[in-house]
């Protein structure tokens, strides 16, 4: 099978828009969690969360996409122009938890551009594979892994993943009744850890073959090794404790690229 490498980038994020704006920020410790301006946060467990600044978004936004559909169209163009990608000759791989559901809400007019717009990026065409996933948390990664599969497989020879959501009353009270959201801050990996802050926006990745990236003298970034995707089939809500669905989807992914847990390590 074909090597799969990366060759653009694109950010929404609340850190900022665009990859060298969201990397540096993030590379000088900053973080993108604020007290919410869009949304009311009366009843929530936790009034911060990560939204894309309005001030930036306002100064590049696609004015006829609605937001969530304009991050993943601002995200993708940077993509393609980074890779130098014309987006006629890639295929498409999409991921979304709730989409366009806060102005769903609204009316049902809204609701009509959505389907409209299919999810797709508010990308006019794609003449390759298009699909748009929704598998909760892992999303944007299962949509990196999937369009790595279609280069793989000689599907195409380039496509797109992108991930893109916008927070909204609906995602919020659910996850707040869940006790999913954290009531003061995110401390992953501390035993007094209460729960995590939810965030907006759009992440995008170009990917092809390593011989289509070398006949269009692309830079290659990253080379996508393997991955791998796998129910818990457990519980509604709640992960197995044993983690083991999550340890067959690591095992997956290993056997994709073809190598062994010990070589793995983490930076400090």
């Amino acid at each position: 099978m074909r090597r799969v490498v990366v060759t653009g980038l694109g950010v929404v994020s609340a850190l900022g828009v665009g990859a060298e704006r969201f990397w540096s920020r993030l590379a000088a410790g900053e973080s993108g969690l604020r007290p919410m301006r869009r949304l009311d946060a009366t009843g929530l467990r936790n009034a911060l969360s990560g939204e894309v600044p309005e001030e930036e978004w306002r100064a590049c936004r696609e004015a006829d996409l609605p937001r969530p559909a304009g991050y993943a169209a601002r995200a993708v163009a940077e993509a393609l122009e980074q890779a130098g990608l014309d987006p006629e000759l890639a295929g498409y791989v999409g991921a979304t938890n709730f989409g366009g559901q806060h102005h769903w809400q609204e009316s049902p007019a809204a609701a009509d551009r959505y389907r409209e717009l299919d999810f797709h990026g508010g990308a006019p065409c794609w003449d390759g594979p298009a699909v748009t996933l929704s598998n909760a948390c892992s999303g944007g990664t299962h949509a990196l892994g999937h369009a790595a599969d279609l280069v793989r497989l000689g599907l195409c020879d380039a496509a797109v993943a992108v991930g893109f959501d916008e927070l909204g009353m609906f995602c919020l009270s659910g996850l707040s009744i869940l006790h999913t959201i954290s009531t003061d801050t995110i401390r992953p990996f501390d035993v007094k850890r209460s729960g995590t802050i939810f965030g907006e926006g759009a992440a995008a990745l170009v990917v092809e073959s390593a011989e289509h990236a070398t006949l269009r003298d692309a830079t290659v970034l990253a080379e996508v090794l393997g991955y791998g995707v796998n129910n818990n089939a457990y519980h509604m809500t709640a992960p197995d404790k044993g983690g083991e669905g999550m340890v067959h989807a690591i095992r997956m992914a290993l056997g994709q690229a073809g190598l062994k847990p010990g070589v793995i390590r983490c930076s400090p």
